[in-house]
């Protein structure tokens, strides 16, 4: 079972560890102090009364022993014609395993590497959301239809201790404990019984995962933002991982470790301090007092919290939310063109006469046309001779070999097209509150060269299934832009320089 040194420390209460990046260097007396406002004896003392993870062991059963040769073997056979280890100088090996583990190759590689480990001492609460890791695992739990319950043990969140509720904590689980004991010597069946137990009784797990799987799951449920118990296991698997393979080791941490922003678990939950909030992140459903997470009670991540959140609005449903916001996307007009550029849109037909190659060369070489009296009009400053040919060239029918050539490499409807190029157009209108005019003609120009240099790569290599929806739908909304830009005598210069 995992066993902690007290140079290498886990805090029973609220799962921060030695190796947590803003706890390096600290002892675990240091920590308790700072974090919980308590001392060695009085956090012994809570141990006793088998606090928070106290009960939780976790015991590596199985792991591969060696994760050169099946990493080196899948980045060999991936990109090379054959795979030979002996090739390979121990240096060139060390440096493969070194950039797989920085992310830079595909991460199925992880997928290579299985471990296995036995958890003991977690809350039935907690090992449903452990089951939720259904991609590269593997779970055998200890049951409770055909096992006696009657002497199983329990998990106490320290959060009950510090509102003072213990004994009343532990007198419910003994009446729900005697209760069982009483339906089962009354001949009711263990499968009946169980259904008294509450979910703080403990159980035991044998899993099964591979790297790739265990690493999403660590990445996740290691956020302070996350369940204490999480945290927890996460930590304890972390230790065990260390001991044979302290390379993958280190790269067992919470998901904001990488960004160095606060992502707060897709906006579900508030942040916890440590590092300011994404830029997107604008709503969390569960505040601190509904969140038994791992936070650091501390003045400066109380202070940072408070910052952090302030601009934050909270909301009793997040899933409800998104789908009316999707809802209204469809039913309302974000931004001061916004009716024009739709009618456009509407306005969009398919072209009988065109393929793929014809129309993507049609594509490029209007544009190219149209940009080089552009850089012209950039370089003399004359907007006459830029506005005699864009008079003469007719960007309706460029929107539309645009939209043909969408239609025929995707397979769609013309009217899915419209709907979801119009859906793109409203969700980043109200990320950039119409930043697309405010440099003027000249910035839609700039940016619409952006978009068909794509289209250019995959068409000078013949590969037309490079393209993304995107890539099509961006090149047609930025053409449109042009269009009522130059319909509503949009200036060629904007006062604002933004980019969109």
């Amino acid at each position: 079972m995992t066993k902690i040194t007290k140079a290498e420390w886990m805090c029973m209460i609220c799962a921060s560890a030695s190796h947590d990046s803003d706890e390096f260097g600290r002892t675990l007396e240091e920590h308790i102090k700072v974090q919980h406002g308590i001392d060695k004896k009085m956090y012994d003392n809570l141990l006793k009364e088998g606090i928070g993870a106290s009960k939780l062991k976790v015991k590596m059963l199985n792991y591969p022993n060696d994760i050169k040769l099946p990493m080196i073997s899948f980045l060999s056979q991936t990109w090379g014609p054959t795979f030979d280890l002996e090739k390979y100088t121990d240096e060139e090996v060390n440096n493969m395993i070194k950039i797989a583990l920085n992310g830079k190759t595909l991460s199925t590689v992880f997928e290579s590497l299985n471990f296995t480990f036995q958890i003991d001492g977690l809350s039935r609460a907690s090992s449903h959301q452990l089951v939720r890791v259904r991609i590269g695992s593997g779970f055998s739990q200890k049951g409770m239809s055909d096992t006696y319950y009657g002497d199983t043990d329990y998990i106490i969140p320290a959060s009950v201790i510090a509102a003072g509720k213990l004994e009343k904590y532990k007198k419910s689980m003994e009446v729900s404990r005697k209760v069982y004991i009483d339906l089962f010597k009354s001949g009711v069946a263990y499968q009946d019984a169980r259904f008294i137990l509450p979910h703080c009784v403990t159980t035991s797990v044998v899993w099964t995962v591979n790297f790739l799987a265990l690493k999403n799951f660590c990445n996740k449920r290691m956020m302070r933002n996350q369940s204490w118990e999480m945290n927890a296991l996460c930590q304890l698997i972390k230790f065990e991982i260390k001991k044979v393979y302290p390379e993958l080791a280190e790269i067992l941490v919470p998901v904001c470790d990488y960004s160095k922003k606060c992502n707060s678990f897709g906006n579900l939950f508030e942040g916890c301090g440590k590092y300011p909030l994404e830029k997107q992140h604008n709503r969390y459903v569960f505040e601190s007092a509904q969140i038994a997470r791992n936070i650091k009670f501390n003045k400066e991540y109380v202070e940072k919290t408070i910052f952090h959140n302030k601009s934050v609005k909270p909301v009793n449903n997040h899933f409800l939310l998104l789908a009316r916001e999707k809802e209204n996307i469809t039913k309302e007009f974000y931004g001061k063109y916004a009716h024009d550029i739709y009618v456009e849109l509407k306005n969009c037909y398919k072209l009988g006469d065109l393929t793929v190659a014809t129309g993507l060369k049609k594509i490029i070489n209007t544009f190219d046309e149209l940009y080089s009296h552009f850089e012209q009009y950039e370089t003399t400053n004359n907007s006459v001779v830029f506005y005699e040919y864009v008079k003469l060239n007719n960007l309706e029918y460029f929107k539309n070999i645009i939209m043909t050539v969408t239609l025929l490499i995707f397979n769609k409807k013309i009217d899915d097209v419209i709907s979801e190029s119009w859906y793109l157009h409203q969700i980043k209108n109200k990320k950039y509150n119409d930043g697309w005019y405010y440099d003027g003609i000249r910035g839609v120009l700039k940016d619409l060269h952006r978009k068909v240099q794509r289209l250019k790569t995959g068409f000078a290599n013949n590969q037309f299934n490079y393209f993304q929806e995107s890539d099509l739908y961006d090149t047609l909304l930025y053409t449109i832009f042009l269009i009522v830009g130059l319909k509503s005598k949009l200036q060629l210069r904007g006062e604002k320089n933004v980019e969109c």
